[in-house]
């Protein structure tokens, strides 16, 4: 276990950490502990917040205007955006993918201001953030009600990543799993409906890119148990 820091050294400490984020220590206060609660100010934004230093020392930084300009910068990231004049255009794509499209004269403010959107299946117009949207969510009304419209997006969203929905399953939401097939490797896995069009849950392809899914049921085809087999 290390060894506590005196009291003054402690705050100097939490003063320096909370400069290398911009911000600065409130003064006149006594440190009593990694869980005792300190003010912090952010300068950028000028917000007093409280943390805990022990948050602060692993790098964490409470100031709620900065996460949010963070995760911002995240969303404008995954829809491809280096340049903010290009995130309506680089948005309607998204749309598109869900069979709708941004309604007209709407205006991209930030990843969490929302926008109108209108489901070209069922001419439905609702408003929905940039973020959600980019996240593969999908915010029409009606498409949650309709089970076959439903089933028919996640099946062209499969096909999009070059596999396909196991026949014969019923729609139960989008936060039910259902099976799904890889046509590059053969292999079945069970996946969240909502995060198909955003990523492949194969556990095949993503080992190949280092990237492991824990706690997701497969199983092998007999394409993949055959594959292989001399005659």
């Amino acid at each position: 276990m290390p060894a506590k820091l005196p009291t003054d050294k402690a705050l100097e400490d939490m003063q320096r950490l909370a400069q290398e984020h911009g911000g600065e220590l409130v003064p006149g206060q006594q440190y009593r502990g990694s869980q005792g609660k300190l003010q912090f100010r952010c300068i950028t934004h000028d917000l007093t917040f409280e943390q805990m230093p022990q948050n602060l020392r692993v790098g964490k930084w409470g100031c709620s205007e900065c996460a949010r300009e963070a995760r911002r910068a995240g969303t404008q990231r995954s829809l491809g955006i280096t340049d903010p004049t290009q995130a309506l255009e680089r948005l309607q794509q998204v749309v598109r993918q869900h069979n709708g499209e941004i309604a007209p004269g709407e205006v991209y403010i930030n990843a969490h201001t929302k926008v109108a959107v209108t489901c070209l299946i069922h001419g439905t117009t609702f408003a929905q953030t940039p973020d959600r949207l980019a996240r593969g969510l999908w915010g029409c009304p009606q498409c949650r009600r309709d089970p076959v419209a439903a089933l028919a997006k996640v099946e062209e969203a499969a096909r999009q990543h070059g596999g396909a929905l196991v026949p014969g399953q019923e729609w139960r939401g989008s936060k039910t799993k259902l099976w799904f097939r890889c046509g590059q490797h053969g292999t079945e896995f069970e996946q969240e409906p909502r995060n198909v069009l955003s990523h492949w849950g194969c556990p095949d392809c993503r080992s190949e890119t280092g990237v492991l899914a824990a706690g997701r049921r497969s199983r092998k085809t007999e394409k993949d148990t055959t594959e292989g087999e001399i005659e």
